[in-house]
């Protein structure tokens, strides 16, 4: 409360899970092992991964200028560690106006042809399972309500509001949205933009080594 007071509320919100798919992880388990039995390897590996993140978060400055960050991390319910980064930007690099968010956050699926790499990621990782009225056994489900409140309405664009998380941009299909397989593409979960451009939380790099399911 004491940073808040003193250079107001966080701007954005970044989370980082674990990934058991990563190569560090399954290239080191014996025959027989799964990664949610070894936490002192899933751990250790997650750390190394996350300083890498927070490295180019505070000092590469890929989402802009930082003035403070506070860092909680947890263990998921299978023991795999989970990070939750709240992060107050310097006044330059607020994301202010719709213009700002986009360069920051998207609910787009990638083009595959474009950004391979980042299309296999955010298909892989960030698409929320079908749930509602279409799977009312999805675990997402409480009360017959998604507790992540998908499927989502469609945008044309980004909408910021005044009380709540802004309104990300999801075509709908007459807009030239894409789909994956049959999952529609309202349940995409915001994810980081396919541009290439110097902010980008999932590494666009052929030799990437950080493929996780980062969101904002």
């Amino acid at each position: 409360m004491s940073i808040v007071r003193e250079l107001g509320k966080p701007d954005l919100f970044v989370t980082v899970t674990c990934n058991p798919k990563w190569t560090e992880i399954k290239s080191a388990l014996n025959p027989g092992e799964q990664a949610c039995g070894r936490p002192d390897l899933s751990c250790r590996v997650f750390k190394l991964k996350f300083t890498s993140l927070m490295d180019d978060i505070v000092k590469k400055e890929i989402l802009g200028t930082v003035k403070a960050h506070k860092v909680n991390i947890e263990l998921q319910k299978r023991g795999f560690p989970h990070a939750h980064i709240l992060l107050i930007m310097d006044r330059e690099y607020k994301p202010i106006t719709p213009a700002i968010i986009d360069e920051i956050v998207s609910a787009a699926i990638p083009d595959r042809n474009k950004n391979p790499l980042l299309h296999q990621i955010v298909t892989s990782q960030n698409i929320h399972v079908p749930c509602g009225n279409i799977n009312r056994n999805s675990p997402c489900m409480d009360g017959g309500q998604c507790t992540k409140n998908f499927p989502k309405q469609w945008q044309d664009k980004t909408r910021v509001t005044e009380s709540s998380y802004p309104l990300y941009m999801r075509r709908s299909p007459e807009n030239g949205a894409r789909f994956h397989k049959t999952i529609q593409y309202m349940y995409i979960t915001p994810g980081q933009i396919p541009q290439d451009n110097p902010i980008h939380v999932y590494n666009t790099r052929p030799d990437s080594t950080r493929q996780s399911n980062t969101c904002i």
